[in-house]
């Protein structure tokens, strides 16, 4: 007979968070992404190729009073890098896609990542949690200037800050309120719900 799972116990700045939903908006992006190993779903969502995306867990939401993206992250152990902490490389996506949810948040779809410099602090230990933190520095016609970082959940400690230089792709920009209600996005939700359903 197979142990239970055991629970993993959330980290309480995310206590902080749900405690005040006029300051904190959800993104709606819990991302338990391994769903997403699905081919027909990551082809329905637009991903190629395999990634540590499928061992990164988010759960973000929008700050209002200081106009930032902030929420958890939590690496499974499809994340592992040396002496059991996480990769530098899964760090580097979580802020990537954190950075991108930002910028959709703030100024809508259509931007893509030109540049991400990351600079590691501590190592993070396997299976913890991280307090996430990116926010719009500034915007120069096209491009976006942001800055982001992963605390841990004591909220002092940097376990890696990045820099990031997004480009508007198009000049088609959707804002945040369409993307939610983009028909795109609704198929693609209608057809995940199915797909979830079925299993």
């Amino acid at each position: 007979m197979e142990a239970p799972e055991e629970r993993i116990q959330e980290p309480a700045f995310m206590e902080k968070i749900r405690a005040d939903p006029k300051r904190y908006e959800s993104t709606g992006t819990v991302m338990e992404l391994p769903l997403f190993s699905d081919p027909d779903i990551r082809k329905a969502m637009g991903y190629k190729g395999k990634s540590f995306s499928r061992s990164i867990v988010h759960d973000l939401f929008w700050d209002n009073q200081e106009q930032m993206l902030v929420g958890s992250v939590y690496f499974n152990n499809g994340c592992e890098g040396p002496m059991g902490s996480v990769h530098g490389g899964a760090l580097a996506t979580s802020l990537d896609s954190c950075l991108g949810w930002t910028t959709v948040r703030a100024l809508g779809l259509g931007h893509v990542t030109l540049n991400l410099n990351v600079n590691y602090r501590k190592f993070m230990k396997l299976g913890d949690f991280a307090k996430v933190e990116c926010k719009v520095v500034k915007t120069d016609d096209r491009k976006v200037y942001l800055e982001g970082k992963l605390l841990a959940v004591d909220e002092t400690t940097v376990h890696c800050e990045c820099t990031a230089i997004f480009y508007r792709s198009t000049s088609n920009v959707f804002s945040f309120d369409q993307v939610l209600t983009s028909d795109r996005i609704s198929s693609v939700r209608c057809e995940l719900h199915s797909e979830l359903n079925q299993r």
